[in-house]
C-alpha cells in the first residue's frame, strides 16, 4: 500500500490496519507459472475447458475467526 496514505504520519495511519482487519480474505495458492506464465490463466483470460484448469488452494478467512 502507498506509504504517503498509510505510512507514519498520513491522514489514514491509525485506520488503515483496522479496516483490513475487519474485512474476509480469500487466500488462492497456485504455482506461479500456472498464473502468470505462457500458458498460465492470467495471461490467457479467454480460454476455458478441463486443458485450461489449473491445480489451486483457496482459503477464506473470515475477520471473526469463523468458517470460511
Amino acid at each position: 500500500m502507498d506509504p504517503d496514505v498509510i505510512g507514519p504520519g498520513a491522514p489514514y495511519e491509525s485506520r488503515a490496519l483496522p479496516a483490513l482487519q475487519a474485512i474476509p480474505a480469500l487466500s488462492i495458492v497456485m504455482k506461479l507459472d500456472d498464473l502468470f506464465g505462457g500458458s498460465g490463466i492470467y495471461a490467457n483470460p479467454a480460454q476455458n475447458g478441463d486443458a485450461w484448469e489449473r491445480p489451486a488452494s483457496l482459503e477464506l478467512l473470515n475477520p471473526d475467526g469463523s468458517p470460511g
